[in-house]
């Protein structure tokens, strides 16, 4: 028998895992965005 977690387990980590990189991504994008976006407003103030 393998060692470690069955393959259902396996599968919910990595989907749980690549579900909270896309959405760190997609926040990232956002705060850099909106820093952009302050930037820009800051310099026409």
């Amino acid at each position: 028998m393998w060692k470690g977690r069955s393959q259902p387990d396996r599968l919910a980590a990595g989907h749980g895992a690549a579900i909270g990189r896309v959405l760190g991504t997609i926040s990232k994008l956002l705060v850099g965005a909106v820093m952009v976006g302050v930037i820009t407003a800051a310099v026409f103030i």
